[in-house]
C-alpha cells in the first residue's frame, strides 16, 4: 500500500519484496502489524485487520514477552480497505496490545467515520453478515 497515491494493489514485483509472517508485515519503508478490529454485533461474533504503526519496532521487540500487553496503546494509522465500508484506509487508531498469542485489538478514533460509528455503537447482525461474507468473497 502506498500511503502517498493511495495505490491499495502493489504490483507482482512490489509484492516480491515485501517480507511477511502470520502477524507482521514490511513494504518498503511501510511497517504493519496484523491486529483485530473489534465490532460489537447487536444480537451475535471478526478476522484480522492490518495496522500501520508507528511503535513497529517496539512492538516486534516486545511481542514474544507475556508481558508485552502492558505496553502501550500506541498509534497506528488502519491500513486495510473493507469491503461495503466507506474509505478506512488512514483512520487513526490507538493499538492496545494484548497477552500472546493473541493480535493486539484496534481502537478507531471516535469519528463520524461509518466504521468508527459501528465500533461504537454496534452493527446488527444482518449488517455484519453482509460486510463477512464481501470480505470472505473478494
Amino acid at each position: 500500500l502506498d500511503f502517498a497515491t493511495d495505490k491499495a494493489a502493489p504490483s507482482d514485483e512490489e509484492r516480491a519484496r515485501a517480507k511477511r509472517s502470520d502477524d507482521l508485515c514490511e513494504f518498503g519503508e511501510h511497517r504493519f502489524i496484523r491486529s483485530c478490529l473489534e465490532l460489537p454485533v447487536i444480537g451475535g461474533p471478526a478476522d484480522g485487520v492490518w495496522v500501520s504503526q508507528t511503535s513497529y519496532d517496539e512492538y516486534v521487540d516486545h511481542r514474544s514477552e507475556l508481558r508485552r500487553f502492558l505496553d502501550g496503546p500506541y498509534f497506528g494509522w488502519f491500513a486495510s480497505a473493507l469491503p461495503l465500508w466507506p474509505n478506512s484506509v488512514q483512520l487513526k487508531t490507538r493499538v492496545h496490545v494484548r497477552p500472546p498469542p493473541q493480535l493486539p485489538v484496534i481502537e478507531l478514533e471516535p469519528t463520524d467515520h461509518p466504521l468508527a460509528v459501528a465500533q461504537r455503537e454496534g452493527i446488527s447482525l444482518a449488517r455484519f453478515g453482509e460486510r463477512a461474507l464481501a470480505h470472505l468473497h473478494r
